[in-house]
């Protein structure tokens, strides 16, 4: 089926192009069809976008991203995300978990990779999912599920933390075991460390510093203008509305940091900054000092991440197939005359979602 655009679209992100490749002709045909559903488009655009940046053609790959986000119909709160942010700041203070001391499951196994999409997340959980006490279980669904129990995402900003509010003891417990569960679907049951890498749980810090103690986390961070622009470029679902505009994506960030800061110095759980520079300028000094953060002993095996043998299926899944590589490092320079709305926003004073 020559015309079947998911297939092309799959085709595009599963290896890099070079000059002359046939399929890049077809891809160019397609694109001029009249017959086309916004839905196809979208991809489609995106996909060919991906093809010029593998030839090098910076400017027609960041139009192409750009005209694919016009046919997403996206919506993005900034006002009512901003105002969730301050009240996951206000509700998880030293003082809520000092109270509420000792509820918590005692299992010392969840390990939390967190931080934006593209900041460095799966090649964490690669390195360290490499070790022979390690699992990696992907990106599981499991916390977020238990915080929708609580109220997250529904309601006003403050629904969630007013519900966090009347939890009892009792009911920490139960919100801990029914995340446990997830467990039951790794491949090594017996591993002293379990790797959940879902990149937004950075939002569920509070609760899960609520529910399990005695976790791990190593919140993934980079370069905002290079996070920014590998964000926009991917053609996430509509659960990504911040991705539609570099404005919205440079507002985004700035309520991202805002709340990483505020959870880093409030919550009471090691949280290791993980800075995906410093990771590919300096591998091995990096995986040493993610292992040893989880509380483990060194592993030769992390260093060969790139073997290891795993379903990987996030938008990195060809990337943590190959040694590390820098050329992603100031990336952004490629097309800095169309980030203007991002500069302006990222440059915001304060970088936080009151200003």
């Amino acid at each position: 089926d020559p015309m079947n655009v998911e297939a092309l679209c799959g085709l595009a992100q599963a290896r890099k192009f070079e000059s002359g490749d046939p399929w890049i002709m077809r891809f160019e045909e397609l694109l001029r069809q009249k017959n086309l559903r916004a839905d196809q488009l979208a991809p489609l655009h995106h996909a060919f976008a991906k093809i010029c940046n593998d030839l090098g053609r910076y400017d027609d790959a960041f139009v192409n991203f750009t005209i694919g986000k016009t046919y997403k119909n996206i919506r993005f709160d900034a006002g009512h995300l901003e105002e969730t942010y301050r009240n996951l700041a206000s509700l998880f203070t030293p003082e809520f978990f000092l109270e509420r001391q000792g509820w918590g499951s005692k299992d010392e196994r969840p390990v939390f990779v967190v931080g934006l999409p593209r900041s460095g997340t799966t090649l964490t959980e690669q390195i360290l999912s490499s070790h022979g006490m390690c699992a990696g279980l992907g990106e599981l669904p499991d916390m977020r599920r238990v915080a929708q129990q609580v109220g997250f995402g529904k309601g006003s900003p403050a629904t969630f933390a007013n519900e966090v509010r009347r939890l009892k003891k009792t009911d920490v417990r139960r919100l801990a075991n029914t995340y446990l569960n997830a467990y039951v679907r790794s491949s090594k049951p017996g591993a002293a460390r379990m790797l959940d890498k879902s990149p937004h749980n950075y939002e569920l810090l509070g609760l899960i510093a609520l529910l399990f103690p005695k976790a791990h986390v190593l919140f993934c961070q980079r370069n905002p203008m290079d996070n920014c622009v590998a964000i926009y470029m991917q053609n996430f679902d509509d659960s990504h509305g911040y991705n539609r505009s570099l404005s919205d994506l440079g507002r985004y960030w700035r309520a991202y940091r805002f709340l990483r800061e505020e959870m880093v110095r409030q919550v009471p759980l090691p949280i290791a900054l993980v800075d995906y520079e410093s990771t590919v300028a300096d591998p091995e000094e990096a995986a040493r000092r993610i292992v040893k953060s989880v509380g483990l002993p060194w592993d030769d095996a992390c260093l060969r991440f790139y073997e290891t043998e795993r379903a990987v299926r996030t938008p990195s899944r060809w990337q943590v197939r190959q040694p590390i590589y820098t050329s992603s490092v100031g990336r952004w320079n490629r097309y800095a005359s169309h980030l203007g709305p991002l500069q302006i926003e990222l440059g915001k004073a304060g970088m936080g979602p009151a200003s």
